[in-house]
């Protein structure tokens, strides 16, 4: 969808959003329904912390407590 990011003209943006809309469609594997909002919290001494879309201890083997 290289050429979205360089049409100027606002009736082809329109036709290749319409496309890329179409893409998402067809090859989408899920639809996100809703989204749990989480709230992290740890503390400073802790370094190497990593908070990613898959949890908070994601690799927690890699944390560090601060001397």
């Amino acid at each position: 969808m290289d050429e979205l990011e360089v049409q100027r003209k606002k009736e082809n943006r329109k036709k290749l959003y319409k496309k890329f809309q179409q893409i998402m469609h067809d090859d989408e594997p899920v639809t996100f329904l809703y989204w749990v909002p989480n709230i992290n919290v740890y503390n400073k001494k802790i370094d190497g912390i990593n908070i990613t879309p898959l949890g908070s201890i994601t690799h927690c083997w890699e944390w560090k407590i601060k001397r």
